[in-house]
């Protein structure tokens, strides 16, 4: 397999992760590359060592310096988001740990990450929502002076959809650290699980066996969740902005734990991989599906979904 021969080799793999992150750069149709883009990093870095993974993290760090033209901002935050954690968790894994022990050091570190930013940066007398906004305001005033479609709209039409595109802003300022963030976690587990299945393919995966179809929250979080919406209820202003953010994060979670249900459900009722892709794709395009798939791990809770199914001896974890 093509990739199975990049991914020995450091400076072959650092080369695909590059090309990724230019790729991706070039088109909006391309920057789902960047989902991927620690994939081979992970995998370099499972097998042959840590050090082989940073020295292929290089390529894409040099990269990104030459494309920020000589600015240390793009390439720290791309070595950051995209290359630290996989040899974290390569390192992890060839300790025994297992996936989930894994994703719960990414959870915990983003979760961390939430607390101590937002808080501190309150401390500092920086506001995050308004700097947020601050930013997005910048790209929003270049994206209408850009739009040629805009400039046959009447005065009337073109106020109400600056108003309109003004309030997806701020509401997107609102929301952004823990978007950001939980995008980052489940990028980095969505990685981990796919370098598992094709290590496993290659009869290289020396980690233990787990079904990760039984993935199930501890009862207990699901009242620091009731908490932290208690809280987003009572609060005002920024701390409020703060526990709406932290409610959200702490919802993540269920998101895996209701994918779990439904990879559980497809392996039981043995869907095909064309029904399974459809699902998969409409989960990315639809953010309902999205919604869905959580308020299902939620109830989970209390229902537990997966137990109602017929057992089956397929299950073995390794889908």
């Amino acid at each position: 397999m093509l990739l199975q021969r990049v991914v020995s080799n450091p400076v072959l793999a650092g080369s695909l992760a590059s090309g990724m992150l230019i790729l991706s750069l070039l088109s909006i149709w391309l920057s789902p590359l960047q989902l991927l883009l620690p994939l081979p990093i992970l995998l370099t870095a499972y097998r042959l060592g840590p050090k082989a993974g940073m020295l292929a993290m290089g390529f894409p760090v040099l990269a990104a310096l030459a494309l920020g033209k000589g600015s240390l901002y793009f390439p720290i935050m791309t070595l950051l988001i995209f290359g630290l954690f996989p040899i974290l968790s390569a390192w992890l894994l060839h300790g025994g740990w297992q996936i989930r022990h894994c994703a719960t050091v990414a959870y915990l570190l983003a979760g961390l990450l939430l607390i101590v930013g937002y808080l501190g940066s309150l401390l500092f007398g920086i506001i995050p929502t308004e700097e947020i906004l601050l930013s997005l305001h910048i790209i929003q005033e270049a994206m209408l002076a850009n739009a040629t479609n805009l400039q046959g709209m009447d005065p009337v039409t073109l106020s109400q959809f600056r108003v309109g595109l003004g309030q997806l802003m701020h509401l997107v300022a609102l929301f952004f650290p823990t978007f950001f963030l939980t995008s980052w976690f489940l990028i980095q587990v969505g990685n981990l699980i796919l370098a598992r299945n094709l290590l496993t393919k290659w009869q290289e995966w020396k980690g233990a066996k787990e079904n990760l179809n039984r993935f199930r929250l501890p009862f207990f979080l699901v009242w620091i969740l009731i908490g932290a919406g208690l809280l987003a209820a009572l609060f005002h202003g920024n701390l409020q902005h703060f526990s709406w953010n932290v409610l959200f994060f702490l919802i993540t979670p269920y998101f895996i734990q209701g994918l779990a249900i439904f990879q559980s459900g497809f392996q039981r009722y043995q869907a095909s991989g064309f029904l399974r892709g459809t699902f998969y794709a409409a989960l990315i395009l639809w953010w309902e599906i999205s919604l869905l798939v959580t308020v299902l791990g939620l109830f989970d809770t209390w229902l537990d979904f997966r137990n109602r199914f017929p057992t089956s001896d397929k299950e073995d974890g390794r889908r």
